[in-house]
């Protein structure tokens, strides 16, 4: 979910063969109703939750036991999610397309990156990702994934 190699986008109006298509994230992680708790410096972002719903990630999460390592990965992307709605009215929502709540994590970093906002967040989570990824790599090996 948070790996820099994660393009996930969402967009809003796109023209293919003259037809109009709206493009979700479904790879959003975290509730709508949590979104709609979090400051919002857009309202025009803020807009865009109203009538709709959650996305299938932010519901297979629901209800999940994670390990201390996967929950702190999680938190701290909460806190990137938050700081960049937080921070909306600095972003260049235009040149990153960025034109509903379920943005993804590639417009998130790319856009915050772009005016040298979250650097501290950035490396927090990916000191964190490491931790993980360093607890994973064992495992691969140990069942069977990689011979």
């Amino acid at each position: 979910m948070f790996s820099n190699s994660n393009h996930t986008a969402a967009l809003r109006n796109v023209e293919y063969k003259k037809q109009i298509f709206q493009i979700r994230n479904q790879f959003f992680p975290f509730l709508l109703s949590d979104v709609k708790k979090w400051k919002t410096t857009d309202s025009d972002i803020r807009f865009t939750t109203a009538n709709d719903g959650d996305r299938f990630l932010a519901k297979w999460l629901q209800n999940r036991k994670f390990s201390v390592e996967s929950e702190k990965v999680l938190e701290k992307g909460r806190e990137i999610y938050q700081y960049f709605f937080e921070n909306l009215n600095q972003i260049r929502n235009k040149k990153f397309e960025i034109a509903s709540w379920d943005i993804g994590w590639w417009q998130i970093r790319n856009s915050l990156r772009d005016v040298y906002l979250g650097e501290t967040l950035f490396e927090e989570i990916k000191i964190l990702h490491n931790v993980l990824k360093n607890k994973l790599l064992p495992q691969i090996y140990s069942y069977g994934f990689i011979k």
